[in-house]
């Protein structure tokens, strides 16, 4: 069962980009679903990538890139992905497999113009970018968008991947799936509906959206940050109170002001304490056997981009090795900075 699946315990942003293309030379195939108005950030060869339709471990020029039939895609953010990447050398097109399922649209500004007249920004903080209004029309079998067999846009790379990956698992080689989102967005088990997003992005609902079973993993990866955040606006809150940038960059005292934004909208990030009563419930609902912990480098900006856990100050180490006890956990990945290799990897 060499199949291996991320998901995120908190609200999002957790850093599954980072460890995604950290851990992306350990695999042979590498799927992702959800859609467009998530973007997972990663650092390759000195360069930052924001992916909002293809799996991080592209970085890995061996591995098959996979767009699961659960999936969304917005033609248009696809294709910029994709030119992106092989303007600057990295062939994605001869190794991009899309799920015959997948839902594609052509009117993905249209469809986010809809959100914004309905003000969701300001009613749940959404991103606007158009993808609840693409899966309501999904759900209604609307015919401004369609199954990808019928774009010819598309023709060269569209599969039946739910055989493929199946396939693929019986072979032995080694399948990544990338979630989306976090746990506590999901619309199946988020606390705090309806600020959440519109599918299930716990271990269940992507497999499911990735057409396998349950019983074909072999991990499951579960990535928590320091400080949870939610998007700017009336996004909802978690289990904790809310804090301030200014407070974190004072308590880390890094010498730099910590600030973070969010990926697709660029808007500044809201930031919690972390709550252990919320992370337990993403545990007990998606199982996870290895834990990664990024963003350490907010408990004390010394510790930014070391690479072995005895290198961590005395202060780091009590707040990881109080997460294991709190949380009945081995915290076995340590994101240290923003590049790749900031990571201590403990196995």
């Amino acid at each position: 069962m060499p199949i291996d699946i991320l998901v995120g315990l908190q609200y999002g942003s957790e850093g599954k980009g980072k460890i995604s293309a950290y851990l992306a030379g350990e695999y042979d195939v590498s799927v992702r679903v959800g859609g467009w108005q998530s973007g997972h950030t990663l650092e390759h060869k000195g360069k930052i990538y924001k992916m909002k339709q293809l799996p991080c471990q592209w970085t890995n020029p061996h591995i098959k890139i996979v767009i699961g039939a659960g999936a969304l895609i917005n033609l248009k953010v696809l294709n910029d992905e994709i030119d992106l990447l092989e303007k600057e050398g990295y062939e994605i097109r001869n190794r991009l497999y899309i799920d015959k399922r997948a839902i594609v649209t052509n009117n993905g500004e249209g469809f986010s113009n809809i959100e914004k007249n309905h003000r969701m920004f300001e009613k749940i903080g959404s991103t606007q970018e158009g993808v609840g209004e693409a899966l309501i029309r999904k759900i209604q079998r609307n015919n401004d968008i369609f199954q990808a067999n019928k774009c010819s846009e598309l023709k060269d790379c569209v599969v039946d991947t739910i055989q493929m990956i199946n396939e693929c698992n019986l072979k032995g080689l080694n399948v990544f799936i990338e979630s989306s989102q976090g746990s506590h967005l999901s619309i199946v088990t988020s606390n705090h509906y309806p600020y959440c997003t519109s599918m299930d992005c716990n271990v269940s609902g992507t497999l499911s959206s990735c057409g396998l079973s349950p019983f074909d993993v072999r991990d499951v990866i579960g990535v928590m940050r320091t400080y949870p955040i939610r998007v700017a606006g009336n996004s909802g809150n978690t289990g904790e109170k809310e804090i301030t940038w200014n407070e974190i960059t004072k308590r880390s005292g890094s010498k730099t002001h910590i600030t973070e934004y969010t990926t697709v909208t660029n808007r500044i990030r809201r930031v919690f304490e972390f709550s252990n009563e919320d992370v337990l419930q993403s545990i007990m609902i998606n199982k996870p056997n290895i834990i990664a912990l990024n963003f350490i480098d907010y408990i004390d900006a010394l510790d930014c981009d070391i690479r072995f856990f005895s290198e961590l100050s005395r202060e780091t180490a009590k707040y990881i090795l109080r997460k294991e006890q709190d949380l009945d956990v081995s915290i076995r990945l340590i994101g240290t900075g923003q590049s790749n290799k900031s990571i201590i990897k403990l196995w």
